[in-house]
């Protein structure tokens, strides 16, 4: 039986569609195959094993699996499977249904960074008369334990690589990757300033002023704020000091400024579920909207609606360390989220990557030593169960992710809202609900602020 049997039955296993391409002849010739599919784009795998059981490398046909390197990656000892013993789990996964194949053969599927960029991924069928072919993006549900992002073999007839050095880090164990990371993205020296000015009790109007007119499209973008909707102020807002006096006050202001201002040096992809208006978008509304709840709940909780609003919009900031530092895995990310919106995208990271994008903004947020309510609400945002320091402002923003995902506006686990996490900030349903509306449809400078970001 051909090992090719194995992807087979685990696609008819988990219902992943997939099609056949059949040859003229009885047998897919090299000719009609590379006529048919750049080999590039042609998958193959190994079937090895050791002590703690069965992984299924897959990598493009035109190299060589680097088993050397893939143990060192997964801190294994995987060695092929002894002929006799692979021919009879092929022959039992063989007669099995799609319904018992996994009780008999459940490997651990590793993919090849090099078949990251295909939108399908080609297999000889286990006759050899044609191929099977299916969206690369249903890779992730071929198995319960799937890793991505690393280069698991070379070119063929090339010297296998020396062994990694002991200061490289393997990129399929990510987590530890993460905890070895001593490169973050730097944060902007005029956010910098600003940061610096939050934190200094002297610091005057004029000041701040000063600093924001620095960059005309950040304090335009302050100005056009303060005159929206929103606030309700009679007359024009014309300046940064009219921000400050009479609508945002000086806190306001500064972490309006603040956010912009990193916010507008954080690249993002163009397009997909974690494109840069649909994440920008994601993140100016839920920054206005925690403003607002911020402004709602009762004054002992001494909530401040300008660092709500700062958290709200840096919360999801673990997305763009993500992509910066580790594309091959925020590429998968997207293109599985892109193919299974019906999934959190939490769970998604949990199943590919084995970290969230929390983790990785705290690390961001940690270098750059922001504010610990920031840094708290990048890392608990999801959490409900979270009790540590500044928990009034992490329940805002899971709420306001909560109260936007019924408006496809948010990552939120789920659209609930828990009369325990209204109680807990003295808020009712209605009016949240009503402060929610209010956002969505006087959002006219919210789409100037999200246009600005994504320019």
């Amino acid at each position: 039986m051909a090992i090719t049997s194995l992807i087979k039955l685990l696609l008819e296993k988990q219902n992943i569609p997939y099609s056949t391409i059949t040859a003229p002849g009885r047998t897919a010739s090299g000719q009609w195959l590379t006529r048919t599919v750049a080999m590039e784009n042609l998958a193959t795998l190994e079937l090895l094993e050791d002590e703690a059981g069965l992984v299924l490398p897959i990598f493009p046909a035109s190299r060589v699996l680097n088993l050397d390197r893939l143990n060192r990656l997964l801190h294994r000892h995987l060695a092929p499977m002894d002929p006799d013993r692979r021919a009879a789990l092929l022959a039992a996964c063989e007669s099995a249904t799609p319904e018992t194949v996994g009780g008999l053969c459940n490997p651990q599927i590793i993919v090849d960074v090099m078949l990251s960029d295909q939108d399908y991924i080609h297999f000889l069928s286990p006759d050899n008369s044609g191929l099977i072919r299916f969206d690369a993006a249903h890779v992730q549900l071929l198995a319960d334990h799937l890793l991505i992002g690393s280069s698991i073999s070379d070119p063929r007839g090339e010297d296998i690589p020396p062994p990694t050095a002991s200061g490289e880090i393997p990129r399929l164990d990510l987590r530890t990757a993460v905890k070895r990371l001593d490169r973050l993205p730097p944060m902007p020296d005029l956010a910098a300033r600003i940061l610096r000015m939050r934190s200094d009790p002297d610091t005057t109007v004029a000041q701040l002023s000063e600093v924001v007119a620095e960059d005309p499209a950040l304090a335009a973008h302050v100005v056009r704020y303060a005159n929206s909707a929103f606030f309700g102020q009679s007359g024009k807002i014309d300046s940064i000091e009219d921000a400050v006096f009479r609508v945002l006050g000086f806190e306001g202001v500064v972490n309006l400024a603040l956010g912009l201002a990193l916010a507008g040096h954080c690249a993002m992809p163009a397009n997909g579920p974690l494109g840069r208006e649909r994440f920008w978008i994601h993140a100016t509304y839920t920054a206005t909207l925690a403003q607002r709840l911020a402004e709602a709940v009762p004054r002992e909780l001494n909530v401040k609606p300008g660092t709500a609003y700062l958290a709200g919009l840096l919360h999801d900031l673990g997305y763009m360390v993500l992509h910066q530092l580790f594309p091959s895995e925020f590429f998968w990310l997207t293109k599985v989220a892109t193919a299974r919106p019906e999934v959190p995208l939490r769970q998604l990271e949990h199943q590919l990557l084995g970290v969230e994008h929390t983790e990785l903004g705290e690390l961001l947020m940690k270098a750059w030593k922001m504010p610990g309510e920031v840094t708290a609400v990048v890392r608990h945002h999801h959490d409900m169960d979270y009790r540590g320091d500044h928990l009034h402002y992490v329940r805002i923003v899971l709420l306001a992710d909560r109260l936007l995902k019924a408006h496809d506006l948010s990552d939120a686990d789920s659209e609930e809202l828990p009369p325990a996490l209204l109680e807990a900030l003295g808020l009712e349903e209605e009016p949240v609900l009503t402060l929610t509306d209010e956002v969505l449809t006087q959002d006219q400078a919210l789409k100037e602020i999200v246009a600005a970001l994504c320019a």
